[in-house]
């Protein structure tokens, strides 16, 4: 009979990153020395935020993916105060640090994210599964340069009264890029100043900072699906609404509603409030694509095979994407490196 693993198994390494749910630490398995990101959850906290279905949900989901395009689920195990899911770790981290890098994607770059996630969300909802998270900090990275989905069925937004906002949405992020379509298309971190090196290198560790700590509070409204925030009932179609979300930032290099607070980020999504980049900035079939996932309309947004037929991914190999080169492949110090987070 195999022996039910337990922490004690692992030797933890380092932490990799925080979510509003939980630490994920790089460890190894003592045994084998192989690698795991291991996801540790304090069940007073799931208690408290009423969190323990989701952490089932993320359970059987991971137990589910024989997929390529989901993380995979090794082991789940408990002690008395805290719960542990050990995942394979990614070590090219996730696309949010990468836009954070490029600033945005180019086209094709974004094209082929965008076309991976399509393909993962179709296996989930092929086995009942909406995300209800879909956001670049879930989309991991592989080694060879492919993507993961990860973090399923945690979504729970409140949105805080003003009182108690701890929210720190990267306010200066969202000044910056606000003023981005007000500069006629160049970026404003460029045109801040001469002295430019200094100054990007410092707003970068800036944003880096702020991107930190929004990941580790109760997340951002901006990729949420107007029906999920009014709480009327939702279906798979809010993963594509929030596609449309991702795509647009991936190109523009920030998502459309963006904004200093969740309350006014609340209000854009509702407003259907885009900030659209100048006009010519983006492709017509990226537009014409974004405009349609981000339908205020759940039923009016395109089903998988309309989204699969459009022509911004004519020029996609359905079957065969995972066997094309990655658009940026890790290339890590060593396997335990963690910096792409």
């Amino acid at each position: 009979k195999t022996k039910i693993p337990s922490i004690q198994d692992f030797e933890i390494i380092k932490p990799i990153s925080r979510g509003a749910f939980g630490k994920v630490y790089l460890a190894r398995k003592k045994t084998t020395g192989d690698l795991y990101a291991i996801k540790i959850l304090k069940k007073v906290d799931m208690v408290r935020k009423n969190m323990v279905n989701h952490v089932l949900a993320e359970r059987r989901v991971l137990s589910l993916s024989r997929t390529p395009f989901v993380v995979k689920l090794y082991y789940a195990f408990q002690s008395q105060d805290y719960l542990y899911l050990v995942m394979e770790y990614l070590i090219g981290g996730d696309l949010s640090s990468l836009l954070q890098n490029f600033e945005r994607f180019e086209e094709e770059m974004a094209r082929m994210y965008t076309a991976e996630v399509v393909l993962a969300l179709e296996y989930l909802h092929n086995n009942g599964i909406t995300h209800r998270d879909l956001k670049p900090d879930n989309m991991l990275i592989t080694s060879e340069g492919h993507i993961k989905l990860t973090d399923f069925g945690l979504s729970r937004i409140s949105i805080p009264e003003k009182s108690s906002l701890t929210f720190v949405k990267e306010e200066n992020d969202g000044n910056d890029k606000k003023s981005f379509t007000k500069n006629n298309g160049k970026s404003s971190t460029k045109s801040l100043t001469d002295n430019k090196s200094t100054t990007n290198t410092a707003s970068k560790l800036l944003k880096k900072q702020n991107r930190q700590s929004s990941k580790a509070l109760l997340g951002t409204p901006d990729y949420l699906a107007p029906e999920l925030l009014l709480g009327i009932g939702h279906t798979t179609a809010v993963d594509w609404w929030s596609l449309g979300v991702c795509l647009f930032e991936f190109l523009v290099g920030y998502p459309p509603f963006n904004d200093d607070t969740p309350q006014t980020i609340f209000k854009n999504i509702l407003n259907h409030a885009i900030q659209w980049p100048p006009e010519g900035f983006l492709s017509a079939e990226a537009k014409d694509l974004i405009s349609k996932l981000l339908n205020q309309d759940p039923e009016k947004r395109p089903s998988l095979s309309e989204i699969k037929a459009h022509p911004f991914f004519k020029d996609i190999d359905w079957e065969h994407i995972r066997q094309q080169p990655a658009p940026f492949v890790p290339n890590p110090e060593d396997e335990q490196d963690t910096s792409y987070f």
